[in-house]
């Protein structure tokens, strides 16, 4: 059975060394067979948003962030977003990704409970 892993995604353009990283390793993660659920929250939920990684600017040594993003969502990853912060940073439901899931802060906690969390 593969390790399962929660990862709180909560930068992305404001921070793009820091939404680099944390897609990143969730890429690597899923590479390497883990089960991983992305939950993006704060200004990190604005990668969700179609269109948004492909504008984040490429570091030197760190995959682009629309690649990550690809072997993110072939590996079948679980993605979650953030109710609040959609609403909050003016983000439409039907500009999100395929596949993405809004959720409150009480389903994400029971799925927190059942992985490893680590927050980017």
């Amino acid at each position: 059975m593969p390790k399962k892993y929660m990862m709180i995604i909560s930068h992305s353009t404001d921070d793009p060394h820091m939404a680099s990283v944390s897609m990143g390793l969730a890429s690597c993660l899923v590479l390497e067979g883990a089960d991983v659920a992305l939950f993006f929250m704060s200004k990190g939920s604005k990668l969700v948003q179609k269109g948004v990684a492909a504008t984040i600017v490429v570091e030197e040594n760190i995959a682009p962030v629309k690649d990550s993003l690809s072997i993110i969502l072939k590996g079948d990853a679980q993605l979650y977003v953030c109710k609040i912060d959609l609403k909050k940073f003016g983000i439409p439901e039907d500009e999100l990704l395929d596949g993405v899931k809004i959720v409150d802060l009480m389903d994400v906690s029971a799925l927190m409970l059942e992985r490893e969390t680590v927050k980017c």
